[in-house]
């Protein structure tokens, strides 16, 4: 069997778990088996890693305005932020900007542009919103499947939607409008899962390299390129890997429920956290299969590791945008237990739909996934069977700072 990254083949397995996998649905159980068992095909030792996780099903979203005049806007309901009554909430709507203070009221219905994070989400709550309408920031894009981190839930719940830029443009020229929200849904605890499949080095055994990518999807969406192209790519790469002698021992960790918080990858280092020692570097894949596009890699790590990408994109003739920092993924769970980490991927037009229902076939081109999948082979290959490791396992204090933020201020966890 040849041992050349194939995209065409990389693009069959996409297709095979093109299907919605949201954390803790059945559709994420139906592709944990389906890489699992491929994992075992390839010869690989295959173990399969349960955790608990929250999960939700939205039963209803809406949005009326009742007055000036009546109409129904299409929204979405933004998981893990609790219901309304079945009745929703009516009161006044009030444009409150990204959270500026001169524009903050107690107890209304609050119209909210911009990001949110931990630390101003807190400060959100000491308002009492009754209803949280957060706006699409690209006026092209439908609204977003989103969800609030749990670890926020301590902070108190307000329901929220999302709404399209154009209709919360109509709503925002309203002004002192009446509005009825409405979110009905169900939190619950359920189980999702890591995947994890091992190759032993015949040299150099204790010296690990872990190649990892998530394959739940957003709520709503097939996720093509977020993250069933991640997957396969690191499907083609066990396949390569599988029908080598490799000097270090090489792991691939499928993640579950990385679109929730990082779950899988940050449950995976709290239960081996003593075992992260022996890992030299996770390389991370996370949105794959843009056929028009450009490769970028994150460098949580030194930089002799970022100028070895740098040389590498050079020796192979591929334009790859390179940079230290961290990652929204799997990756920043492992910088966070102080193991260097890369996580590549691919963004172009395509990238403009993560998230929505608009992530799907149509977007992925198996050149995508092989002009990735043929840099992280070639890179993998040189570290995997060097004679000498070539990178020391440090992370620079810049990049740890940026860690502490992500975690702390963004996510809400406090770092232990």
């Amino acid at each position: 069997m040849s041992q050349k990254f194939s995209g065409k083949r990389a693009y069959r397995f996409l297709k095979k778990i093109g299907f919605i996998r949201f954390a803790g649905s059945s559709g994420e159980l139906e592709a944990s088996k389906i890489i699992a068992e491929s994992f075992r095909k390839m010869g690989y030792s295959v173990d399969i890693e349960e955790f608990k996780i929250w999960s939700y099903r939205i039963i209803e979203a809406g949005l009326e305005v009742l007055e000036p005049n009546y109409r129904k806007i299409p929204c979405r309901g933004v998981g893990l932020t609790g219901s309304t009554s079945k009745d929703g909430v009516v009161d006044e709507l009030v444009y409150v900007e990204d959270g500026g203070k001169r524009f903050l009221v107690k107890d209304k219905i609050w119209l909210y542009y911009g990001g949110l994070d931990a630390e101003k989400y807190r400060e959100i709550v000491k308002y009492k919103p009754k209803a949280l309408i957060r706006v699409e920031e690209n006026p092209s894009r439908n609204p977003a499947f989103t969800d609030m981190p749990v670890e926020w839930w301590k902070y108190g719940k307000i329901p929220m939607i999302r709404v399209k830029y154009s209709d919360a443009y109509r709503l925002m020229r309203l002004r002192k409008a009446k509005i009825r929200v409405k979110l009905i849904q169900n939190e619950f605890e359920t189980l999702s899962r890591n995947i994890v499949a091992e190759k032993v080095g015949i040299k150099y055994p204790d010296e690990v390299i872990i190649i990892g990518a998530h394959y739940d999807s957003e709520y709503g969406t097939i996720g093509a390129t977020d993250n069933a192209g991640g997957i396969a790519v690191m499907m083609e790469l066990a396949r390569i890997f599988s029908l080598k002698q490799n000097m270090r021992t090489i792991r691939f960790i499928a993640f579950g429920a990385e679109e929730l918080g990082l779950r899988g990858s940050r449950n995976y280092v709290k239960i081996h956290e003593r075992e992260l020692e022996k890992v030299k570097l996770m390389v991370n894949i996370d949105v794959q299969g843009s056929g028009i596009g450009r490769i970028s890699a994150i460098i949580s790590g030194g930089d002799d590791i970022k100028n070895y990408i740098e040389i590498l994109g050079k020796e192979l003739g591929i334009s790859i945008r390179v940079s230290q920092g961290i990652a929204s993924s799997d990756s920043t769970s492992f910088a966070w237990k102080n193991v260097p980490s890369i996580s590549f991927s691919r963004s172009g037009g395509p990238t403009f739909f993560m998230h929505t229902e608009k992530d799907d076939f149509r977007h992925v081109d198996p050149f995508g996934l092989e002009l990735s999948g043929m840099l992280i082979e070639s890179f993998l290959n040189r570290i995997v069977n060097a004679v000498e490791y070539p990178f020391k396992r440090e992370i620079p204090e810049n990049v740890k700072k940026n860690i502490k933020e992500y975690f702390e201020k963004r996510m809400g966890i406090e770092m232990k």
